[in-house]
């Protein structure tokens, strides 16, 4: 599974800089988070259109993402 995905070291930008804000981050910025891929950054882009992030665990509205991923990413984002 990929629920131990380190973040990706070539866009390492979300950590060296502070927390994400989920309701405003890139794709690039969503897929360099830890478990976050490709599909799963579209998933919360597209989820994010009609709804506002308000708390990581927000995200287990999602199908897909559950709750290892979100503890695995609370550390590196933020909510605004």
């Amino acid at each position: 599974t990929s629920s131990g995905v380190e973040p990706d070291p070539e866009n390492s930008e979300t950590t060296n800089t502070g927390p994400i804000d989920l309701n405003t981050a890139t794709k690039d910025q969503l897929v360099a988070l830890p478990g976050i891929g490709e599909v799963r950054a579209d998933s919360i882009i597209e989820w994010r259109a009609n709804n506002l992030i308000t708390s990581a665990s927000d995200l287990l509205t999602i199908i897909g993402i559950g709750q290892s991923t979100v503890d695995s990413i609370r550390e590196y984002v933020t909510q605004k």
